[in-house]
């Protein structure tokens, strides 16, 4: 290509394509080493080039990254996912992300957080040929991946599921059952549900203990203001 983005515009594009949606407000917060100015030109910069789109949910303006957006940045090369009836989940993730971080930093923790394409992403590339030419297997990949991880202390690899609505018995039992072996091959130190209500949470739990898998839960109203997004 024969632009070049400045550095802080171009560290605006890389966090909208690692989580592929994002509200105005949450960019803000997480590039709050940015004057909010820097970062709605660097928007408007973004749009002119093609990079991304806007979309409205509700109250908020949310960027989307766009498949050329993404292949500029180089590492996830798609674009974000169209479905509107995705958008309340993957920006309440968003938020999730962003209290757990803020939260273990002020507890004087080391913490990375990795975002659902980016996982999706590698796991994507560790298949063989025949497995990627499957049709829409990278869709189907995405239901099989954590919503996001953290890396606690550079040592401790916490995968975490933010649920709003009751999967099938069927998904939950595949989820489990994937979860139960990575935590047996140390690949992950603990998994998390965080649950939009006691009922999600029940139906998640008799699974667990019926696959023999302990699960940390988390209720969702304890990381996260309704009104956020």
């Amino acid at each position: 290509m024969d632009f070049i983005l400045s550095e802080k515009r171009k560290d605006v594009l890389v966090l909208i394509d690692r989580f592929g949606v994002i509200t105005n407000h949450q960019l803000e917060k997480f590039l709050d080493y940015m004057g909010v100015n820097t970062i709605r030109r660097a928007r408007k910069q973004l749009l002119e080039l093609g990079f991304i789109d806007e979309r409205v949910f509700g109250r908020r303006k949310v960027c989307a990254i766009t498949k050329k957006g993404s292949e500029y940045v180089g590492k996830i090369m798609t674009a974000a996912n169209n479905s509107y009836s995705n958008l309340q989940h993957d920006l309440s993730v968003n938020e999730v992300v962003f209290k757990l971080v803020n939260d273990y930093k002020n507890k004087g923790q080391i913490i990375s957080f990795t975002t659902e394409r980016e996982i999706t992403r590698e796991a994507f590339l560790s298949l063989s040929y025949q497995e990627i030419n499957k049709p829409n297997k990278l869709r189907h990949l995405k239901n099989e991946v954590s919503d996001f991880l953290l890396l606690l202390n550079d040592t401790n690899r916490l995968a975490f599921e933010v649920e709003l609505n009751a999967k099938s018995n069927k998904r939950i039992e595949r989820k489990m059952k994937q979860y139960k072996e990575s935590v047996a091959n140390d690949v992950y130190s603990k998994v998390f549900y965080i649950c939009k209500d006691e009922g999600i949470k029940r139906h998640v739990e008799l699974f667990a203990k019926g696959i023999g898998i302990d699960i940390k839960f988390l209720m969702l109203n304890q990381l996260m203001d309704s009104e956020e997004v």
